[in-house]
C-alpha cells in the first residue's frame, strides 16, 4: 500500500467527503494517516492519480510520499529544468537546501520557481508548469512527497469560454459539478440525471467521466442551449456516452424518465440577487421554491435507484442570520433520508446567497 498526499481546494471537507465517497464507490480501500486544512494523506493501492485530478473537482494536487534519498529526482532529458518546493505543513528549508545541493551535484541546471502570492506553496497553475519541465516537492508535516497529477485550471477554463453558449450568472461551475457527481456515488456506466441541467454542464462532466446522462429542462431555450453545449464536448473531446435532453416540468419527473442510478443537481435557486435580501425577501423566496421542491423529491424517490447529490439555497441576512427551506421535513415526507455529514455549506465566490449541498437516499 502507497502512502498519497491529497492537497485539497477551498473547501477541504466537502473535498475529503467527495474523495471518500470517489474511492468507495470504486472499491478502493484505504487509509486515512493525516488530516488537515490543506488535504489528507491516504495509504492506498491500485491508484490512477492522472485520471483521478480529473475526476475530482475539490483536489488539484496528488503526491506520492517518497524517501527523497532513494528516488530520481527528474525522469526527462532536458539539462536546464525548473522544480518547486510547495510547504502545506512544516519547515521546507532543509529541502530546499538538500535538493539544491544535490541538484548541483547530478550537474542539472535547476531553477526553483517559488509562488507569487504569499503563501509558501505553489498555485495549480504554477505548479502546472513546474510539473511539465521539471518537478515539485510537497512537505505535508514529516512527510514528503513527489507530486504525481495536478489539476489544471486551464482546462477548465477550455470548457468554460470555448463551449458554444454561455451564462455565466446562473451556470453551475465545473468545479462544483465534479463535486455532486461523485457525492451522489456515480461510477462508469451509470445513469446520472439532472433535473434543471440549464446549459448542460452537469452532463457533460458526467459524459467526461465515463457515465451516461439524462438532463430536463422547463425553457425551450435551455434544452436547445445545453444540446450545443453537450454535443460540442463529445466531439471535443471524442467522448462515447450516451445522453438525452427533455424538455419538461422537473416537478412531474416521472413523467419523463423510469429509473437512473444517481441525481445530480443545482435546481433553480431562485431570483439573482446583487445584494443580501431583507428578511420579507428572503421569505417570500423560500415559500415560492418550497413546493417545487416537495414535487420534485417525490418525483425523483420514483426513480432514482442510488443517491441524489442536490443544492439547497441558504439566504444570508445583513444581521448575519439565515433563512432557508426546511429541507429535513421535505425529504422524510418524500420518503427520503439524509446521509452522514451533511448538509455542507458551500458559499461561491462573490455569491451573495449560500449554497447547502445535501446528499440523500431512500428511507
Amino acid at each position: 500500500m502507497k502512502d498519497y498526499i491529497f492537497i485539497f481546494g477551498r473547501d477541504p471537507e466537502l473535498s475529503y467527503i467527495e474523495l471518500k465517497t470517489y474511492l468507495n464507490t470504486r472499491n478502493k480501500e484505504f487509509k486515512v494517516k493525516i488530516f488537515n486544512e490543506f488535504g489528507i494523506i491516504l495509504g492506498i493501492n491500485n491508484i490512477d492519480v492522472s485520471k483521478v485530478i480529473k475526476d475530482l473537482g475539490g483536489t488539484s494536487k496528488i503526491a506520492e510520499v517518497v524517501d527523497l534519498e532513494k528516488i530520481e529526482l527528474y525522469h526527462g532529458k532536458k539539462n536546464k529544468i525548473v522544480y518547486g518546493v510547495s510547504a502545506y505543513l512544516g519547515d521546507d528549508c532543509d529541502i530546499r537546501e538538500y535538493l539544491k545541493a544535490r541538484l548541483k551535484k547530478e550537474k542539472l541546471k535547476a531553477m526553483i520557481k517559488t509562488s507569487k502570492k504569499r503563501e509558501p506553496f505553489l498555485t495549480p497553475s504554477e505548479s502546472i508548469v513546474v510539473f511539465k519541465d521539471g518537478f515539485e516537492i510537497i512537505v505535508f508535516g514529516k512527510f514528503v512527497g513527489m507530486v504525481k497529477a495536478v489539476y489544471d485550471p486551464s482546462e477548465y477554463k477550455k470548457r468554460d469560454i470555448n463551449k458554444p453558449v454561455q451564462r455565466p450568472l446562473h451556470t453551475i461551475s465545473i468545479r462544483l459539478a465534479k463535486i455532486l457527481i461523485n457525492l451522489s456515488g456515480a461510477k462508469e456506466g451509470d445513469v446520472v440525471l439532472d433535473p434543471f441541467c440549464g446549459i448542460g454542464v452537469i452532463m457533460q462532466e458526467a459524459l467526461l467521466m465515463k457515465m451516461d446522462a439524462i438532463g430536463i429542462d422547463v425553457e425551450a431555450k435551455c434544452v436547445n442551449d445545453s444540446m450545443k453545449n453537450v454535443n460540442w464536448v463529445k466531439k471535443m473531446y471524442n467522448v462515447d456516452g450516451k445522453f438525452r435532453i427533455i424538455k419538461g416540468d422537473s416537478r412531474y419527473v416521472q413523467n419523463y424518465v423510469k429509473k437512473v442510478d444517481v441525481v445530480a443537481t443545482e435546481p433553480y435557486l431562485g431570483p439573482f440577487m446583487k445584494k443580501l435580501p431583507t428578511p420579507e425577501k428572503a421569505r417570500d423566496v423560500v415559500r415560492k421554491l418550497t413546493p417545487m421542491y416537495a414535487d420534485l423529491l417525490k418525483g425523483l424517490n420514483k426513480v432514482v435507484k442510488g443517491k441524489v447529490a442536490i443544492v439547497m439555497p441558504r439566504f444570508r441576512l445583513y444581521d448575519g442570520k439565515r433563512i432557508k427551506i426546511n429541507f429535513l421535513k421535505l425529504i422524510d415526507e418524500a420518503g427520503f433520508k439524509p446521509k452522514k455529514d451533511f448538509p455542507i455549506v458551500y458559499v461561491a465566490v462573490k455569491s451573495k446567497m449560500e449554497r447547502e449541498i445535501w446528499v440523500i437516499e431512500k428511507k
